[in-house]
């Protein structure tokens, strides 16, 4: 199994292994300073791993660690150091109201590093991170902004640094982010208008299949949703359709729906578009194989099509495979069909303007659907995981692809 990439969690550099190299024999006072040759033993006893147990390193693999920006970023009050205050008070362990806690929600450290108490924003913390982050061939880091905050003030800082130590002739890895698992629109909105869309720090943008790499759901940005309803699920079975008439505006050069699969595996559908309705003209058509659930799945045509009315018809279903809907009426312009006949209520139903901002930010992006679960391994193609108990699932492209897999020192997952 060829895996490309694999992602480990490192939590914001907080804390850190002091590595040193022996010094060669004959050099009093010289150092080897190639992270390659080192060797360490933690206070646990436990020794890295040698070229001889890990074999030479191997060609089309890169490594990305997990860096969060946030340190400073949620008020400076405390430091409130966890390990500090239980040698203080053993007690306060059961006891939340304790004052040495500090306010409810702030965030706390579990004990200090060899860096202090430092913000996001340290110049010389952060020429550290990326000089050991270096030494350790960390090709990439990836910020975690999935809590809607971009953190701007952070990713600023440690671009300014980290290009400054490239212009110098320095190494350090370079940036991505994981947005949020759900809707990222506003987080992926903010960096690309104060990131990407301007061309910033290119030279630190990981790149992936030739463009930036972003972990948000690509399905956010496939254009306008004429109708996002998900009252209902029409399943289709087969030998039957289920369709959708609508009448669009403005020229589109994409149409799609939002098809729920229920879980199952291998799940396919055929997706067609026709002037007026059923029986009208055949514009486009497309069989979607692998059908990931509740994905949204569109038709492209090469050249925009003109204002008019349109039907989207789904045919053909292997495997279990429905189209969301709601059974009310919704949709100006347009209604409902099954097997060719007008049935009550609408269907989910999106469309795709020519240079949209949705389609500038998909086309700017390589996008790979972030996955939440600890558990469950990826529920489609094009998902990549962040984080998961062993034994960990592999994350591919396509069937047959393997791509990614995550690896963590621990985690805090609870079964269930």
């Amino acid at each position: 199994m060829h895996l490309r990439f694999v992602a480990a969690l490192f939590g914001c550099v907080s804390s850190v292994l002091g590595l040193r190299a022996a010094e060669p024999a004959g050099g009093a006072g010289r150092w080897d300073t190639f992270a390659d040759t080192w060797t360490a033993t933690d206070a646990l006893g436990r020794t890295l791993p040698s070229q001889a147990a890990v074999g030479a390193p191997r060609a089309g693999k890169q490594v990305g660690i997990f860096y969060f920006l946030w340190l400073g970023r949620h008020g400076e009050a405390g430091p409130f150091d966890i390990s500090r205050i239980l040698a203080q008070d053993p007690g306060a362990i059961l006891n939340p109201q304790s004052p040495l806690w500090g306010p409810l929600h702030v965030p706390h450290h579990w004990g200090e590093s060899i860096f202090g108490y430092y913000v996001c924003e340290d110049e010389g913390v952060l020429a550290k991170h990326a000089q050991m982050l270096a030494d350790a061939d960390i090709d990439f880091v990836v910020f975690d902004v999935t809590n809607q905050l971009s953190y701007p003030e952070s990713w600023r800082a440690l671009c300014r640094v980290w290009e400054r130590i490239r212009r110098r002739g320095g190494r350090t890895p370079q940036i991505a982010f994981l947005c949020p698992f759900g809707d990222p629109r506003k987080v992926v909105n903010e960096l690309y208008d104060q990131l990407y869309g301007p061309g910033l720090h290119e030279d630190l943008w990981f790149r992936w299949e030739g463009k930036p790499l972003i972990l948000a759901d690509p399905a956010y940005f496939g254009g306008a949703p004429l109708l996002d309803k998900h009252d209902a699920a029409a399943e289709l079975r087969e030998g039957h359709t289920l369709g959708q008439s609508f009448t669009a505006a403005e020229p589109f050069t994409e149409v799609g729906g939002c098809f729920p699969t229920w879980r199952a595996e291998g799940s396919r559908m055929r997706l067609s578009l026709h002037r007026q309705g059923p029986g009208g003209e055949k514009l486009a058509a497309q069989e979607f194989r692998d059908v990931p659930d509740n994905a949204w799945l569109n038709l492209t045509f090469g050249s925009p099509l003109p204002p008019g009315v349109y039907y989207l018809e789904m045919a053909s279903a292997v495997g279990r495979v429905g189209w969301w809907s709601t059974p009310r009426d919704l949709l100006a312009g347009g209604e409902a069909w099954a097997d060719g006949q007008p049935v009550p209520g609408d269907r989910s139903l999106r469309l795709e303007r020519p240079q949209s901002r949705e389609s500038r930010i998909r086309n700017r992006f390589t996008f790979r659907k972030p996955q939440p679960d600890y558990f469950t391994g990826p529920r489609g193609p094009g998902e990549w995981g962040w984080l998961e108990a062993y034994p960990q699932h592999v994350f591919y492209k396509a069937p047959g692809a393997p791509e990614q897999v995550t690896v963590g020192v621990a985690q805090n997952a609870v079964d269930g």
